[in-house]
């Protein structure tokens, strides 16, 4: 069974050749050729816990798009996952293990969360929880019984950032049922991790961090064409290799100096707006030209032929050969950002280029009133980039 990103002219090159394929974006989202003349294919999407599987029909396709049918599937995942779990009759709880059954079925019931979240709760709540903690009662929940019962055990097997998303989860919960009234007193509200574990958990240092802005973009000069294509618009524009990746041609409108990324290729879901520079439409236009030499493609990076691009492993897998490991693409995010805030560029700004996800006080700001700010700080960060980029290539 092939693993692919689903596009119009890939579903039905599959037809075609009446093979299955998954899709790369919802794993768990199915094709499956149609036999009968005249018909393209099927959606499926299937379900699978504890060793037992399901399975449902989506719809026939192109009757039903493939953004609809993503949509349809991450829903009814949502649901077959919040089946596992009965809501609680209970008034009031008694044991952790009561607590945390009713927070499980409680996440998954809510359509807020995505399916990926709600997997990575459960898998915190039934591996590093409830097996130690089950039968504690909640009010004897303190520091010195989470040191010894939960905190001991785990120590030695896993890292202090993963105990310190399952303690965080622990808190929620606990936070959660204190104000729906279901415990009497929270014993966990003033208590924080780093009182259980002293240790300091340090983030991941940048690889580019240190370097000028010469020495890093040395880094990639001497990539292939398409590699080096890449790293500069990840360093440009400060986006995520999934962004930048999964760009088309028909993105970037040249008249309005603008690239335009859709909501699905972001990870806020959010679709993101970035003015082009001067320097940045002469980077397209070269790229584009030397690309039509080997192909024609509505890819910014295609694969073999053209009529398909890469996924967002496979670029960093590229990156990561070409580079020796010495960075990735997201290094280059970070770097650019950097970079950014120490000259002296507004908080803000950055963070819309970074494109975060929004706070209640960013939707307030208008988006237009953005542009002008944004294009004037892209403009000086590419010109910075040009008078080095033009003469190393």
């Amino acid at each position: 069974m092939k693993h692919i990103r689903f596009t119009d002219s890939l579903l039905r090159q599959a037809s075609k050749g009446s093979f299955i394929c998954r899709d790369i974006v919802v794993p768990q989202l199915q094709f499956r050729p149609a036999k009968l003349h005249g018909k393209v294919g099927y959606f499926h999407c299937l379900y699978s816990e504890s060793g037992i599987s399901t399975s449902k029909a989506l719809g026939e396709y192109p009757i039903v798009g493939l953004q609809e049918v993503r949509k349809q599937a991450r829903k009814w995942l949502v649901e077959q996952h919040a089946k596992r779990y009965k809501i609680s009759s209970v008034e009031r709880f008694t044991s952790v293990g009561e607590l945390l059954d009713w927070y499980q079925s409680n996440i998954a019931q809510q359509e807020l969360n995505s399916f990926r979240t709600i997997k990575n709760k459960s898998h915190r709540v039934e591996s590093l929880l409830l097996p130690f903690l089950s039968d504690i009662d909640v009010s004897d929940c303190s520091s010195q019984l989470l040191d010894k019962a939960w905190l001991r055990p785990l120590n030695d097997r896993f890292s202090p950032s993963t105990l310190r998303g399952a303690f965080q989860t622990l808190k929620a919960a606990f936070k959660q049922a204190h104000g729906l009234r279901y415990i009497a007193e929270n014993p966990l509200s003033d208590l924080n991790f780093i009182m259980l574990l002293p240790a300091s958990i340090k983030p991941k240092r940048a690889a580019l961090a240190g370097l000028t802005l010469n020495e890093v973009i040395k880094q990639f000069q001497h990539f292939s064409a398409p590699d080096r294509f890449l790293c500069l618009l990840c360093l440009g524009f400060l986006t995520r290799n999934t962004e930048t990746v999964m760009a088309r041609w028909r993105d970037f409108n040249t008249d309005q100096m603008s690239w335009n990324i859709p909501g699905e290729h972001t990870k806020t879901g959010a679709a993101l707006t970035l003015p082009l520079s001067t320097h940045s439409l002469k980077w397209l236009s070269d790229y584009k030209r030397q690309q039509r030499r080997y192909c024609r493609s509505r890819f910014l990076f295609p694969v073999k032929q053209g009529r398909s691009g890469w996924s967002s492993s496979y670029a960093a897998q590229r990156i990561m050969k070409a580079s020796k490991g010495k960075f990735t693409l997201h290094d280059l995010r970070k770097y650019g950002s950097t970079y950014l805030r120490d000259s002296g560029v507004d908080y803000y700004l950055v963070e819309r280029l970074l494109n975060h996800k929004k706070t209640h006080l960013d939707a307030t700001y208008i988006h237009t009133t953005l542009r002008a700010p944004l294009m004037e700080v892209i403009e000086c960060w590419h010109r910075n980039i040009n008078e080095i980029y033009k003469i190393s290539m």
